[in-house]
């Protein structure tokens, strides 16, 4: 392959992949076969900003700083260049049926062309920059998302139809939030003391109000018609799905921290500064006490099976009790707070994560199997994966760990620049999502390569692991899917279905595609 002079900014390749295109600083746009052979040079004395293919792959469009666009053929013969805009453009796109191009540009609109250069429609309304953009497949739609969060649905003459808006009503920043199991509904804790219920469209459907001081926990029943809340008013609440609240937890003398379900969602229990666990039934009457550690209840959690309760305290022990109250271990040998316990999904080993800058495993005997002591910094966070056979850790050192059961380290995930305060598996054990100081939320594949980043600060996976919802720092909560391999390759497949009418040679030669 023969390199242009100066630097490749840019790279695109042809819609059946056997053309690649890239633009360099020297002020050219270079069209190669995949065996490196330069097929054609496309100049333009002002540059370039950018490339696109036309589905039908007989055309390329390119874009300047000056706002210009320019159509070519394939052979580098120019086929018409027209001012698009006044300022610099951002992206073009061609339609699915390669007969309209649209562009976007820091001018604050967007803007529908035919390929002789004339304006179809013009897009305003922007409080900011257009951003990325696709056409529908049936190319009567445009959907145009702009940095404001807002995405908004056009038609080709420039009507807009809709705006989807996120859940940006939230005045206050989301402290704690939660997926219902069924995956249809978020629930989200902000600082204002009230709880709120969305569907996955963005629109709320319940506000939780009732506290008089900060939620610190939130909840969903296995049957997702339920919410528990903890709060630092020293009360739990339930509620149900239209924000009523149906009783309130009161027996604690301190802040909650922390409440959950068991797994036939009949009990609650809670953990509190006072010192003890509490667990309540649905009406709100408290069945037992938890009563002997010497310090803050940090976290409590169900075993599966429902017939035992853990908890881990300030004090720097965890504890392993029954339903009525008994203790049944105190699990010795951390040296410093205990922050967070976890259960592993068979219910024979249980995860602890202190101060002291280690996690252990333990049996339920109160022996403990593994220490995992290779982090510098307090740890925060312990999860067990869906299936058991390893456990993740998140630290103060701003690394995220994950480990065998024997206590061996797998992976260290590197990238964080602060504290990383949550680690979580994705539900089908692929990926590991965590949280940190930095304000930022991040993707890890189980190797410990990061996959994905988010500007966040709490992040919470869908039972079916396709979703993830992260609150920013912009007090809004937004939902990205994440897909593995099979997800990407079906929605590029359904990308393209237009372009397959049109050219049903290419779907014999893409087998995925005909699954």
């Amino acid at each position: 392959m023969l390199c242009p002079s100066k630097s490749v900014f840019a790279v695109a390749f042809s819609s059946d992949g056997n053309r690649i295109a890239t633009a360099s600083w020297d002020d050219t746009v270079r069209l190669w076969d995949l065996a490196g052979n330069l097929i054609s040079t496309l100049e333009y004395a002002r540059g370039f900003d950018g490339v696109a293919f036309s589905p039908d792959r007989n055309k390329l469009a390119t874009y300047s700083w000056d706002g210009t666009v320019q159509i070519w053929y394939f052979t580098g013969r120019i086929i018409t260049t027209f001012q698009a805009h006044q300022k610099q453009i951002i992206s073009v796109t061609f339609s699915p049926g390669s007969n309209f191009v649209a562009t976007t540009s820091y001018d604050r609109t967007a803007r529908l062309w035919d390929l002789a250069g004339n304006e179809v429609a013009i897009f305003k309304g922007y409080t900011d920059w257009p951003g990325s953009m696709a056409f529908s497949s049936d190319e009567n739609k445009i959907y145009l998302a702009s940095d404001d969060g807002i995405v908004q649905v056009w038609d080709l003459s420039g009507n807009e139809i809709a705006t989807l808006e996120g859940n940006e009503r939230n005045a206050d920043s989301v402290e704690s939030m939660a997926f219902s199991p069924d995956g249809n509904r978020v629930a989200t804790v902000s600082n204002d003391r009230t709880a709120k219920i969305w569907d996955l469209a963005g629109n709320e459907i319940a506000t939780l109000k009732g506290h008089i001081d900060l939620i610190r926990s939130i909840a969903f029943s296995p049957d997702a018609n339920r919410i528990a809340t903890a709060s630092d008013d020293k009360t739990a609440s339930i509620w149900d799905l239209d924000g009523n609240e149906i009783a309130i937890l009161q027996g604690h003398i301190d802040k909650v921290r922390n409440v959950t379900f068991s797994p036939d969602g009949k009990t609650i229990a809670t953990a509190s500064d006072d010192g003890t666990a509490l667990i309540w039934d649905l009406a709100g009457n408290e069945i037992a006490t938890l009563r002997g550690h010497a310090n803050k209840v940090q976290t409590v959690a169900f075993s599966p099976d429902g017939k035992k309760i853990a908890t881990a305290s300030d004090d720097g022990t965890a504890r392993i009790w029954d339903l009525t109250g008994r203790l049944i271990k105190t699990l010795q040998g951390h040296n410093d707070q205990v922050f967070d316990v976890a259960f592993s999904p068979d219910g024979n080993r249980i995860a602890t994560a202190s101060d002291d800058g280690t996690a252990r495993i333990w049996d339920l005997n109160g022996n403990e199997i593994a220490t995992l002591a290779e982090h510098t910094g307090a740890v925060q966070s312990v999860a067990f994966s869906l299936d058991g056979s390893i456990i993740a850790t998140a630290s103060d050192d701003g690394t995220a760990r994950i480990w065998d059961l024997a206590g061996n380290e797998i992976a260290v995930l590197r990238g964080h620049i602060d504290k990383v305060k949550t680690v979580a598996f994705s539900p089908d054990r692929s990926r590991i999502a965590t949280t940190s100081n930095d304000g930022t939320v991040r993707l890890w594949s189980l190797s410990g390569k990061q996959i994905a980043e988010f500007e966040g600060r709490r992040a919470s996976f869908s039972p079916n692991g396709k979703l993830i919802a992260i609150a920013g720092e912009d007090n809004a909560v937004r939902l990205w899917r994440v897909e593995g391999l099979d997800e990407l390759l079906a929605r590029g497949c359904n990308w393209l279905e237009y372009y397959f009418i049109q050219h049903p040679e290419a779907l014999e030669k893409l087998h995925v595609c005909r699954k």
